[in-house]
């Protein structure tokens, strides 16, 4: 089921930024799309491991997660 769920949402990632970013084919979307929730899951994972407070963190993972979109602000 959590299987399914994580593919369904990939796709809709997937296709949201395929809007945003039309001179995307899916693999290459997709690619991004993964790679953005590596990002996010490894600093979540960080948790406690981390100083930084909830703003700077979110700020942070904004930026770097724009950056891996590449899409206009």
């Amino acid at each position: 089921m959590a299987m399914a769920l994580q593919a369904a949402y990939t796709e809709r990632l997937v296709s949201a930024l395929r809007n945003l970013r039309p001179e995307l084919d899916d693999e290459h979307a997709e690619m991004i799309v993964r790679a953005v929730f590596l990002l996010v899951n490894g600093a979540v994972s960080l948790g406690p491991a981390t100083r930084f407070s909830e703003q700077r963190m979110r700020a942070l993972l904004g930026s770097m997660a724009g950056a891996c979109l590449e899409v206009p602000a």
